[in-house]
């Protein structure tokens, strides 16, 4: 005859995740690497694009942020002819080109091991 048992989480389960997870820990780490991945998609003249940014954690989201003023208007990249000689594969929406490539595969690997080393 088997056994039965009953138990109650103590904590709510987004809370149990997050502690398992690494919470914002892996978060910010996330937004840090997807930064890193997706960088040679993102146009570049000077690097003010690319290199200016903040990573922030807001809620259960790791946030980049692209604090130049016409960041949202080359992301969008309505009207523009991308230079190509710093970056040659720049391109508007650069978070799709990295997923085209693969890159959203290297980022769950690259999770993956930061959480298995303790975050």
């Amino acid at each position: 005859m088997g056994a039965k048992i009953d138990f109650k989480w103590n904590k709510p389960v987004p809370s149990v995740v997050k502690a398992v997870t690494g919470g914002d820990a892996t978060l910010k780490f996330m937004a840090q690497a997807w930064h890193r991945l997706y960088t040679p998609w993102v146009p570049m003249a000077s690097g003010m694009l690319a290199n200016n940014v903040d990573y922030l954690v807001e809620g259960e989201n790791g946030i980049i942020h692209h604090k130049v003023p016409y960041a949202r208007r080359l992301y969008n990249g309505a009207g523009f002819n991308f230079r190509r000689d710093q970056h040659g594969l720049a391109q508007a929406q650069w978070n799709k080109g990295a997923i085209g490539a693969g890159r959203g595969n290297m980022l769950a690997k690259e999770v993956d091991a930061f959480i298995k080393r303790g975050g």
